[in-house]
């Protein structure tokens, strides 16, 4: 019975039989996790050295008062890059590929892969650590793009990344070889641009058939990735591994003709997570270290071995 209402708790969804660790490792275990997606963001590659964006005194808004922006996010704003792409190439030079390794929650997608639990991953990040790892590119959905590819901003140019790489990273602006005066940029999305089609043509249809989904190291903040979790069908179970609560959702109980209580935000909001509510049916958060939890997974679901030799 729920606290305080002489109201009946809804059951879990099936398979689940606890909203907890152990509980997923048995939701995976039993087959249940047959269409798996992960949704990722800045915290899965901490570990590995990139700084994220949000965390007080070390993510990469927190030094960008040299630059003296009119605000933080600016750095990533087309607009502002267009008329000022100085403080962009000077940060980026701190986050280009080629330079870091997967952590161990980069691994944890690919071993899902590997045993055919795996429907697609959806990162935000712009590091492309997860094909470093071994993830087949057809897994792998970049919601904010990448450096795999860059574009003149002039006359609309294509090159790769390794063509101009030494020049990234002297952190000074890169200009077009081609017309010899546009700023070449990386295909990352910017505040002002489009996702690429592939997250349109891909995430309506991979979150709705997902039963299972594990989102790691996000705020869930912003748009549209954190609306992404909103897609799952309600038996999908929805897993947060973060070092604090993200995409919480309020709890309002409200009552059907069974007596059984449920939540009012879960069809209102229903990209919010209800693993803070008594009503919850199938939300898990795992708070801690991001790692530490992945690589306990790893372990419990008996893949141990096949990690330690994607890591050689």
């Amino acid at each position: 019975m729920l606290k305080k209402l002489n109201v009946t708790a809804p059951p879990l969804v099936k398979g689940l039989e606890e909203a907890t660790f152990d509980g997923l490792v048995k939701y995976i275990k039993s087959g249940h996790a047959t269409n798996t997606v992960f949704l990722t963001g800045a915290g899965t590659s901490v570990a590995s050295g990139i700084p994220d964006f949000r965390t007080p005194k070390i993510g990469l808004y927190a030094n960008l008062d040299k630059y003296k922006l009119p605000y933080p996010e600016a750095v990533f704003d087309i607009e502002f890059f267009d008329t000022n792409p100085g403080p962009f190439f000077d940060v980026c030079r701190n986050i280009l590929p080629g330079t870091f390794k997967p952590s161990p929650a980069h691994y944890l997608p690919v071993l899902f892969d590997k045993h055919k639990l795996l429907t697609r991953l959806y990162t935000q990040n712009i590091d492309s650590l997860d094909i470093s790892a071994g993830l087949p590119l057809d897994k792998i959905v970049e919601a904010h793009g990448s450096f795999t590819y860059l574009t003149c901003r002039k006359c609309g140019s294509k090159f790769e990344f390794a063509d101009y790489k030494e020049e990234f990273q002297t952190g000074k602006v890169v200009h077009c070889r081609e017309c010899k005066e546009g700023v070449i940029k990386p295909d990352v999305v910017f505040y002002g641009e489009d996702l690429p089609q592939r997250f349109h043509h891909l995430s309506e249809n991979d979150f709705s058939t997902a039963n299972l989904l594990i989102i790691m190291g996000t705020s869930l903040t912003v748009s549209p990735c954190c609306m992404l979790p909103g897609y799952c069908p309600p038996n999908c179970v929805r897993v947060l591994i973060n070092n604090e609560p993200a995409g919480k959702c309020p709890e309002a109980i409200k009552v059907d003709k069974n007596g059984v209580g449920h939540n009012k935000y879960e069809k209102e909001e229903p990209h919010l997570l209800t693993y803070n509510c008594e009503t919850n049916t199938r939300d898990i958060f795992l708070k801690g270290d991001l790692q530490e939890i992945c690589e306990k997974l790893i372990n419990a679901l008996g893949w141990n071995n096949e990690y330690l030799k994607l890591k050689k």
